[in-house]
């Protein structure tokens, strides 16, 4: 969103502390109001591979920056990360696990995202800071309300539980949500599927969507 919001002329700290802080809201709240309503997990937890294969890790990276590239000729929106996810997906839906990934450096790639969204603040931010948190933080918790909502109405018509429902769809990060879910023991293949999904389409659609807003504007 921050890099879209660079490339049409966007102010890119608004973007980034508005994510930043609704990302914060949901891993704050979400997970304790579960617990404190006593969670009780029906799902099946299935074992992640967790092996490290220096010759598969060298291979998943090969071909996942093969796809990052290809979207990059392609010259569609956050190439680098929808081209390994699509890579990465179909693999591992088709059953073929090259390699766990290390932690340091998931770590790694933790913190060079969080440099990445901190170093846009300037200091006209803080000026708008508080009016403008405010209202992301009061649009958040009507997400949240709305997720729960949606979670109680559909988790039964879906056979799911309505924690890993609401885990799914609530406004959060792939990371945060799935870590989550693994940590209260639901579902993280339907819940990082849920974010997956939500993000990829987010992505692909948010560009096309403003040109069109953006020229229907100006044509008035």
């Amino acid at each position: 969103m921050t890099q879209m919001a660079e490339r049409h002329g966007g102010q890119e700290e608004l973007v980034a502390s508005a994510h930043s802080l609704r990302v914060m809201l949901v891993t704050v709240t979400v997970p304790f109001a579960l617990q404190a309503f006593g969670l009780d997990s029906t799902d099946a937890v299935f074992p992640a591979m967790r092996a490290v294969d220096a010759g598969g890790l060298a291979m998943l990276a090969g071909l996942t920056g093969f796809g990052g590239a290809v979207l990059v000729l392609l010259r569609r929106t956050n190439p680098w990360f929808i081209g390994a996810l699509c890579v990465s997906l179909l693999l591992t839906a088709n059953g073929i696990s090259l390699s766990a990934l290390p932690v340091f450096l998931i770590n790694a790639a933790q913190l060079v995202v969080a440099i990445s969204l901190g170093v846009r603040f300037h200091k006209s931010f803080v000026r708008l800071a508080p009016p403008w948190l405010t209202s992301v933080a009061f649009s958040t918790l009507v997400m949240i309300a709305l997720s729960s909502g949606f979670a109680c109405a559909a988790a039964p018509l879906a056979g799911l539980n309505w924690a890993t429902v609401l885990l799914g769809t609530t406004p959060g990060g792939v990371a945060e949500m799935s870590i989550t879910a693994k940590a209260l023991k639901l579902g993280v293949p339907i819940v990082t599927a849920f974010h997956v999904t939500r993000l990829a389409a987010v992505l692909l659609l948010t560009g096309p969507l403003y040109r069109c807003l953006y020229g229907i504007r100006n044509s008035d």
